[in-house]
């Protein structure tokens, strides 16, 4: 099989993003952040079709495919979702800083992201979507004016996810190969200001 290659007629994407900051007493601080994305495909007929559509087909030549045109062996995205472009994201961060010296403060943070579900490929293969999910990271440490030292743990619960996919239609009744997040990370940093 040849590589195929198509450009999207028309997309569309609107959205909105709110940022916040608060402080309940001196030492605290909270910022969070939401933003919804609407990302579509307006007009892309004639795109590639995915594997689970041409395993689908190959397996019943008559089977209804919702978006498959079984002439042309492509599917129609119009009115789709744009891949990886999830509708929600959501952070929040919380830190607690304390003075331990004239020149020196510790810290420790707390951090959540979340993200909505995603397509990870742009031919919107259903076997190849990303539930949401969030993730949650902690760091510690001491900072001054002119160095940081610090702590972390990323992804501490070792939440599974995948950041990118792609499947391979007609290939032994079509492939899959995707690439996963990083796992729980466990880190000691060091900073210095000029």
């Amino acid at each position: 099989d040849a590589q195929i290659l198509t450009n999207a007629g028309e997309l569309e994407s609107f959205g909105v993003e709110l940022d916040g900051f608060f402080q309940p007493i001196d030492p605290l601080t909270i910022t969070a952040s939401a933003a919804y994305i609407d990302a579509t495909y307006e007009d892309f007929v004639g795109a590639v079709a995915n594997a689970f559509q041409q395993d689908l087909f190959d397996s019943d030549p008559m089977a209804v495919i919702p978006g498959f045109d079984p002439v042309t062996e492509t599917q129609d995205l119009s009115g789709r979702p744009l891949p990886n472009s999830p509708e929600w994201t959501l952070s929040l961060t919380s830190r607690y800083t304390k003075p331990l010296t004239s020149m020196m403060d510790g810290f420790i943070q707390g951090e959540v992201f979340y993200r909505s579900e995603v397509f990870l490929n742009t031919d919107l293969d259903p076997n190849l979507t990303q539930d949401g999910y969030a993730l949650v990271n902690l760091r510690s440490g001491v900072v001054s004016d002119s160095w940081n030292v610090s702590v972390f743990v990323k992804n501490v619960f070792d939440e599974e996810y995948l950041i990118f996919g792609g499947d391979i239609p007609g290939f032994g009744g079509g492939g899959y190969y995707a690439f996963a997040g990083d796992p729980r990370t466990y880190g000691f940093q060091v900073g210095a200001n000029f």
